[in-house]
């Protein structure tokens, strides 16, 4: 039943983001974490993965073991389940498109567009990672575990309600999204690093299709002109695996 919701939701939210008109923008929009103002939240999520990564076992594994065992959310865990299924991204952009028809009003259907493209890339790049990595998950069902997708999908919907209503719909959406990911921990599908990635993928989708969009209307280049300064150090010894990163805006 899960599988068939989170496809279901998949197909419906690609059938927004394919039309004819919008595949000569379909490079740009894949490349929007980076080539955008998202780039800083791409960058800062995969460097605190790392860092999870390195420091596991003082770190993720004392949380795994602790969560898996005690459940500490009960009965909220299924309520984080269905968060990350993609149902509450294809409820918005259908009811936006909903909207639209009704009133004729282009804003509801460039929200639809925006969250079904947001969405469809964050899912099929965490689906292109999780094949990458072939990660096992901590229960040893299967080797799906990096990063999350449950995570991905909630909280590239979050994103997408923040970036256009604000913090009065942008903070519940991102509760929904935090209680989706502390839901896979609790249930054992995920590691910490897991989730921390995954969340990555879809705040870096949500803002990056966001801000490019926004560029090609208001008839700028998508593309970030920021001059970016970066580099990372794997400081790497038998006893400590660090990195060091120096990042300027």
């Amino acid at each position: 039943m899960r599988l068939k919701l989170s496809s279901f939701a998949f197909t419906l939210l690609f059938s927004f983001s394919a039309t004819a008109s919008d595949w000569h923008k379909i490079p740009g929009e894949l490349a929007s974490p980076w080539t955008t103002k998202a780039r800083p939240w791409l960058i800062g999520g995969s460097m605190l993965t790392l860092g999870i990564l390195m420091h596991d076992e003082t770190t993720e594994d004392p949380l795994q073991d602790s969560w898996s065992t005690r459940k500490p959310l009960g009965n909220w865990a299924e309520v984080g389940d269905l968060g990350g299924q993609a149902i509450p991204n294809a409820a918005y952009a259908l009811g936006m498109l909903g909207m639209y028809w009704q009133t004729d009003n282009q804003l509801f259907s460039k929200r639809a567009t925006l969250m079904a493209k947001a969405s469809a890339y964050a899912i099929a790049a965490n689906y292109l990672l999780k094949i990458s990595f072939n990660q096992q998950r901590p229960n040893g069902t299967d080797y799906k575990s990096f990063p999350s997708g449950h995570s991905a999908s909630a909280f590239v919907f979050s994103t997408v309600v923040w970036a256009e209503h604000g913090w009065a719909w942008g903070v519940p959406a991102t509760m929904l999204a935090t209680l989706t990911a502390a839901s896979r921990i609790n249930d054992n599908m995920h590691y910490l690093h897991d989730v921390v990635a995954g969340a990555t993928v879809g705040i870096a989708y949500g803002l990056g299709v966001y801000y490019h969009t926004r560029q090609t209307e208001e008839g700028g280049s998508p593309d970030s002109t920021e001059t970016v300064q970066w580099s990372f150090a794997p400081i790497i010894t038998r006893d400590v695996q660090m990195g060091l990163v120096t990042y300027r805006f």
